[in-house]
């Protein structure tokens, strides 16, 4: 059985790894908004994940799961905000 402190560690790696995943979370989702703002358009699922590769963003499967929505979903979402702003 492990010991206390290595109990601990991997609860803290895990609050590390949350960590990073909010971080990629928030910046791809403000990525994701940029490219919705200068296109005036949404992308698809295949031009966001060669964007996310390219650029350490999070695919749209892993932004779907997160936000607990599609990602055609997500991306409408922002696109009406955006909308909303601009008016």
């Amino acid at each position: 059985m492990p010991s206390t402190d290595e109990r601990s560690e991997g609860k803290e790696g895990m609050r590390l790894n949350m960590t990073n995943y909010e971080q990629y979370y928030k910046k791809s989702i403000e990525a994701l908004t940029q490219y919705i703002m200068e296109n005036k358009a949404m992308p698809t699922e295949k031009v966001w994940n060669k964007l996310a590769s390219k650029n350490d963003y999070l695919t749209s499967q892993s932004l779907g799961y997160l936000s607990g929505i599609k990602f055609s979903d997500l991306c409408k979402d922002i696109y009406k905000k955006y909308k909303k702003e601009k008016m």
